[in-house]
């Protein structure tokens, strides 16, 4: 499927695709959160863009879990001078920075059989997400002034994954063995419509 993908990609728009962004499913997916910190060596204690990476790097380089690939790593606030802020504080004066991160890992097997299946299509792995991150991210989701809880569906063919977020973090996920067309008939179902209704109304109100 990659292999007649790649080759449609190719004649219909002239385009060589050598590297991709590997999106894992968040089946299994566990949080956890760590408080990482740098200290700042700037000669006026200004907070740079290096005690940012410095946090990245060490959140991740965590010891790994039994059985677990750490994915994502996300910064949801910093902490400098007993104040809490959630851009980034560049330029800002303290002695040490505090990052607070939620880490995010899938199960390492599925990790690898997906890896092994690109890798198989002779593609580079430019870099891996969590498929709720990326949704997330994609649709501006990360909002930590936002105090409402938002759920992201993702429907898909053979499955369909809850998002819970809240405030910029993504808190859980669920897959329920419900796909595209099994909501098509349930919808159908429930509004007493034809199934090609019931399809323009899944697929003309979903972003897929």
């Amino acid at each position: 499927a990659i292999e007649k993908g790649l080759e449609n990609i190719h004649v219909n728009l002239r385009v060589q695709i050598s590297k991709v962004l590997l999106i894992l499913p968040s089946i299994h997916l566990q949080r956890v959160n760590r408080f990482i910190h740098s200290d700042i060596h700037d000669s006026l204690n200004r907070v740079s863009i290096d005690n940012i990476y410095h946090i990245y790097r060490q959140a991740m380089s965590q010891k790994p879990l039994a059985d677990l690939e750490l994915i994502n790593a996300e910064i949801y606030q910093y902490k400098l001078n007993g104040n809490h802020v959630f851009k980034m504080p560049i330029n800002e004066k303290t002695s040490r920075l505090t990052g607070d991160l939620d880490l995010y890992y899938v199960q390492r097997d599925i990790v690898y059989q997906y890896a092994l299946i690109v890798e198989k299509a002779n593609l580079q792995i430019l870099d891996v997400c969590v498929d709720s991150v990326a949704v997330a991210k994609e649709a501006f989701i990360f909002d930590p002034l936002d105090e409402t809880y938002q759920i992201g569906v993702q429907i898909e063919r053979q499955h369909t994954t809850l998002s819970l977020y809240y405030k910029s973090r993504l808190i859980h996920s669920e897959i329920l063995l419900t796909g595209t067309q099994q909501w098509i008939d349930a919808l159908a179902a429930h509004l007493d419509v034809p199934l090609e209704v019931a399809t323009r109304l899944l697929f003309d109100n979903v972003d897929f």
